[in-house]
């Protein structure tokens, strides 16, 4: 990480001027190149942590809930599983609803100060729920909108800490490292089920213990968002490039104005959005280039990501016969593979000329052939042994949530600082919320179609069949960017070699003379 951080070339930038003690301007001395690149690398670390950590902590608090529901159960009968579901989809609508909401809000106001309300709001709730099982409260009356809240408060994190993680690192490095920080709720699982059995064990059957646990944690992180995070490095002095390295190669050889029959030239097919000093409207964000064939694609991989999430331990339970312990591993394999795709997408993208769909469209296929894989073993579940499972479920992890990571994330920090917005930054968090709202629609979708298919076709056409569908799906959006970023790369080299052409001629006239 330090290697790629320290080869970027920033201008220097003269430091904040201070105020002498005559009154006037005392100005200090030009910035050296290295201690830049350390004051931008430390700021880009800090950044990173804060927000991953901050991002997991929400995770932790998900497993708590998933360890403690049986426990809940166990005490209030009438909590049963059905109301426990209930209280999920709540959750999760209010979340998918809401993503639209503060994305426009993201890109209206400071994100330091929406994500500082949105951890500690997080917190607050996680305190009621914690509350509710202290004081022995069974109604849904109280619990409904206490999950609503939370869905709300978790809708403002994703669409700002995005942007912020889009101007902190430029394009050419973005899908390793925005991409891989996607990978935080990842992370949050592995942590959280490890932190979750621990503190269970201690407590009991005290599953409001663990909900307090992670109210504490939470609106501790918001107190250190508020007072550490700096959403822009211009507000140091920091200026980072954004071009990728073959877009900055070509810049002085290409013009983007005309082309040869002496229209405007429009590489992706739309028009460009007016730069404007103000926010970028929901329904603008939804024309930009890439936009809807994104949001498409991430309806199909979250669904397919919240299949496995929701239902993958039921099926080990039920189908497999696994134990509790031998379920909690497999899972861990799932998140283990997508900690290690999303480092390995993302980076990836970033060979391929700064466009993230060539590795994209291989992922899906590769993903493709494994669980149509799954769908034809069929019956044969009960006889595959354990280290196939395991490795089948890293290899679902890499491929399906590793690239679910990097559309979320990476992509979605590109289509908000593209060229269509022509400068304007303040378009990035609308089209993040729009993305990851999609998604969440998906998710939600992919629970009632797996619910409906599987109680006439069971596991074999009822679950991973579905799981294949969606990734299958996935395959015509990205192939349609695909298509148009190829279409791009084939314009960019025909105006270079047009304008090398004319270079040659004007050389060639002036010899002549």
């Amino acid at each position: 990480m330090d290697k790629q951080l320290l080869q970027q070339d920033p201008p220097l930038d003269m430091p904040p001027q201070k105020r002498s003690s005559d009154g006037g301007t005392q100005k200090k001395p030009l910035e050296s190149t290295e201690a830049h690149n350390r004051r931008r690398l430390f700021g880009q670390i800090k950044v990173f942590a804060l927000t991953y950590i901050g991002y997991s902590l929400i995770h932790f608090q998900r497993q708590f809930w998933s360890i403690g529901k049986t426990y809940l159960t166990e005490r209030h009968p009438e909590l049963n599983k059905s109301v426990l579901s209930r209280f999920d989809a709540a959750e999760l609508c209010s979340y998918a609803i809401f993503l639209y909401v503060c994305g426009i809000i993201g890109d209206k106001y400071n994100p330091r100060i929406l994500l500082t309300i949105a951890w500690f709001g997080i917190g607050v709730f996680f305190a009621l729920l914690a509350l509710g099982g202290y004081f022995e409260i069974t109604s849904e009356v109280y619990f409904f909108p206490v999950f609503i809240g939370i869905g709300m408060f978790n809708s403002f994190l994703f669409p700002n800490c995005v942007p912020i993680l889009a101007k902190w690192f430029p394009k050419k490095t973005r899908g390793l490292f925005v991409g891989f920080w996607a990978s935080c709720n990842n992370c949050g699982n592995l942590i959280g089920i490890q932190v979750g059995t621990v503190l269970q064990d201690f407590y009991g059957n005290q599953w409001e213990a663990l909900q307090a646990y992670a109210a504490v944690f939470v609106i501790v992180w918001s107190v250190l968002i508020f007072f550490f995070l700096v959403p822009d490095p211009k507000e140091i002095g920091i200026k980072i490039e954004d071009s990728s390295e073959v877009e900055l190669s070509i810049a002085p050889i290409v013009s983007p104005q005309l082309d040869t029959e002496g229209k405007k030239l429009n590489l992706l097919g739309y028009t460009d959005i007016a730069r404007s000093e103000k926010p970028v409207s929901f329904f603008k964000a939804w024309l930009l280039p890439g936009v809807m064939l994104y949001g498409a694609s991430f309806f199909c991989t979250k669904m397919a990501v919240y299949c496995l999430l929701f239902r993958l331990p039921t099926f080990f339970r039920e189908v497999m016969g696994y134990s509790k312990h031998e379920i909690a591993n497999v899972s861990n394999l799932l998140d283990i593979g997508a900690l290690v795709g999303s480092a390995v997408i993302g980076g990836s993208t970033d060979l391929t000329y700064g466009k993230r769909s060539p590795v994209a469209c291989v992922t899906v296929i590769i993903a493709i052939m494994a669980t149509v894989t799954l769908v034809i073993l069929g019956p044969d579940y009960s006889s595959l042994n354990t280290s196939t499972i395991l490795v089948l479920m890293f290899f679902l992890g890499f491929c399906i949530n590793g690239l679910n990571n990097v559309i979320s994330s990476a992509c979605s920090a590109d289509l908000g600082k593209q060229e269509a917005l022509k400068g304007n930054e303040r378009g990035t968090s609308t089209v993040t919320g729009i993305i990851d709202g999609t998604g969440t629609m998906g998710a939600a979708f992919g629970q009632l179609l797996v619910s409906f298919t599987q109680q006439g076709n069971e596991w074999r056409y009822g679950y991973f069949l579905v799981i294949a569908i969606d990734i299958s799906l996935t395959l015509i959006p990205v192939g349609i960017i695909l298509t148009k970023e190829i279409a791009w790369m084939k314009d960019r080299k025909n105006h270079q070699e047009i304008q090398k052409q004319q270079i040659r001629e004007n050389h060639n006239s002036s010899l002549i003379q």
